[in-house]
């Protein structure tokens, strides 16, 4: 499985003495957000409103987490008229 994601690029790796030592060559973010709109794709036709839409109406979230969703979206929607 190792030698598969070397090939695909996923991997790195350097041989010390008789071992392998693996590091990833895709960074954690990037991988994330090709996810994510993977993701947003195949669950929700592409549309993101309709994911948030799902997670606020079927999600057990707390008020904070209410609270933080509410800040980021008053962010994205200031970003959005500049």
């Amino acid at each position: 499985m190792l030698n598969r994601l070397v090939n695909k690029g996923a991997l790195d790796f350097k041989v010390d003495g008789v071992r392998y030592l693996y590091r990833p060559k895709v960074k954690r973010e990037s991988y994330v957000s090709l996810e994510a709109a993977s993701f947003v794709e195949r669950v929700f036709c592409g549309d993101p409103a309709s994911l948030l839409a799902h997670f606020v109406d079927h999600g057990d979230l707390s008020s904070d987490e209410l609270r933080e969703l509410k800040k980021l979206l008053t962010q994205k929607i200031k970003e959005s008229e500049v």
